[in-house]
């Protein structure tokens, strides 16, 4: 007779222990390596020609992972924590996206004030500065009559003096849809 009786007991601890251990390890893997593709992060210095030229950003849904797909294939997230005014004068920052027809929320925190009416931060950002405690996350939201197309969203964000409404830099957002085909 064996010294350790196997009960039915421990078959169901054994068993759970081996789940929940998947679980750790997977949401691990998934953090380092898989979401990754699920949020893209970038800077927005303004205006346009002083600091790093803008970069036009380009999300290709074939390139995402297969995890992306199965768990959360119609969501598309942008995110920043940087908005650095390089000019030699201070600008209230007004933020559009350009050319949206598709559902987006707007997740701002800051440590300036915000008006998610206007999407306008309504105090003037001083020249070399930052907003501070920044977190803005773009949720785009494809909807059904978007999916089977090859480009989902093409257009950009733009920064705005709130003031009077000029343009001081232009982000071109492209995001190619249309999963299985050939976009390069």
């Amino acid at each position: 007779m064996p010294a350790f009786k196997i009960t039915k007991a421990t078959k169901i601890f054994s068993i759970l222990f081996i789940g929940a251990l998947c679980l750790t390890l997977g949401g691990s893997l998934y953090s380092a390596h898989l979401a990754k593709s699920e949020i893209l992060h970038f800077w927005i210095f303004f205006p346009s020609g002083r600091g790093p030229p803008p970069t036009p950003i380009q999300i290709n849904v074939n390139e995402q992972g297969s995890l992306k797909r199965i768990l959360n294939p119609w969501t598309i997230a942008l995110s920043t924590h940087w908005i650095i005014n390089t000019d030699h004068q201070p600008h209230k920052v007004q933020l559009e996206l350009v050319n949206c027809t598709i559902p987006v929320e707007w997740e701002v925190n800051a440590g300036f004030p915000w008006d998610p009416d206007t999407k306008t931060f309504t105090e003037p950002l001083d020249p070399g500065e930052g907003i501070p405690y920044l977190g803005i996350d773009w949720i785009i939201f494809v909807p059904e009559n978007v999916r089977g197309q090859e480009v989902w969203y093409d257009g950009g964000l733009a920064v705005n003096d709130g003031d009077t409404g000029e343009r001081l830099s232009f982000i071109p957002i492209t995001i190619y849809g249309g999963w299985g085909l050939n976009l390069g």
